[in-house]
């Protein structure tokens, strides 16, 4: 972000809108869809005026083939980025006590919050 605030918020199945963060000047957004190539895990909304930098995934392609180097450093400025946001998010599941068991099970369809523990259930 150039300049500007946005909010980044995402909302459940239930229909709650949940805010992740408010961003500002420095602040990067949309980096894990140029990593997997997926839809954006979350949505974005300006809280003020903001001028954003866009980089689209074929620049990133084009930089390949044009300086290594330098798509060697923006990637791994982007991991660690990534890296940053997940020791985060670590810190919050540990802090409401979430068991490995029902984070990441490959059966869970729903889950319910009991006790500050998520206790996975299959679906029926």
């Amino acid at each position: 972000m150039r300049e500007g605030e946005l909010e980044i918020f995402k909302i459940d199945k239930g229909g709650t809108e949940h805010q992740l963060a408010v961003l500002c000047q420095g602040d990067c957004l949309g980096e894990m869809s140029l990593i997997d190539i997926q839809p954006r895990s979350a949505s974005a909304r300006a809280r003020t005026a903001a001028t954003l930098y866009v980089l689209e995934l074929t620049q990133i392609a084009n930089l390949y083939a044009r300086d290594v180097e330098a798509y060697a450093l923006l990637v791994l400025n982007i991991a660690r980025e990534i890296s940053r946001r997940l020791r985060c998010a670590d810190e919050l599941i540990v802090s409401m006590g979430v068991t490995s068991d029902a984070l990441w099970s490959d059966t869970a369809d729903t889950t319910e919050v009991h006790s500050r523990r998520i206790v996975a259930s299959a679906p029926s």
